[in-house]
């Protein structure tokens, strides 16, 4: 099987907080993990260090392909349109009308058809984050990085969303964030309960 990502001996502190210790991690194409660990464990630093947005004190990081990553927060350009949120992540190489396609498709797969010439401030908290995830349809990539990607939706909506997922990422390895069991169930991610090799913290 393909490696996508390959971590090894990754270490990470926040001053003399250890956060990741010797920590090792490999998925390949079309792997699903969602990682289990208490608040402040050091989920979302992980991810961060992924993309390369903190820099490990020691270790190694290796992405194989297109990265794309699903924060927390919805992070939409407040003073942009939906649509053009989501035109202005598509691939740059594809041509203006085939990234608004683009853009019209993955709202309706989240369920926000109609939505398109909106501002974040119209859409109501759950709607905001249909359409964060549907940037990340825009964006594509062989990995991708969930950080509770569902938050704030009801069921139903997280299913719709799950399944967009799928559908968009079929051979995409997942590395997931969430405190709902559900959610990896959703993705069909198995979960992983860790310590990041930090022991007795």
């Amino acid at each position: 099987m393909e490696k996508i990502l390959e971590i090894e001996k990754l270490s990470f502190s926040y001053g003399e907080n250890p956060i990741i210790a010797g920590f090792d991690l490999t998925l390949g194409r079309g792997e699903r993990l969602c990682l289990a660990a208490p608040s402040g464990k050091g989920k979302t630093t992980l991810l961060r260090l992924i993309a390369g947005l903190e820099r490990p004190e020691s270790g190694s990081i290796r992405v194989g392909g297109r990265l794309a990553y699903l924060f927390q927060e919805d992070r939409l350009l407040g003073w942009r349109t939906i649509g053009k949120n989501l035109t202005l992540a598509a691939n740059r190489s594809l041509s203006e009308p085939v990234r608004r396609e683009r853009a019209t498709s993955a709202l309706e797969a989240v369920g926000l058809s109609g939505c398109a010439d909106k501002y974040p401030r119209e859409l109501s908290g759950g709607m905001k984050r249909r359409a964060a995830i549907a940037r990340t349809l825009c964006y594509g990539g062989e990995l991708l990085l969930l950080d509770e990607p569902f938050t704030g939706l009801d069921r139903d909506s997280r299913e719709l969303c799950a399944r967009a997922l799928l559908s968009y990422f079929p051979d995409a390895a997942m590395l997931l964030i969430s405190h709902i069991p559900e959610d990896a169930g959703l993705l069909g991610a198995e979960i992983c309960e860790t310590d990041f090799g930090v022991r007795n913290s």
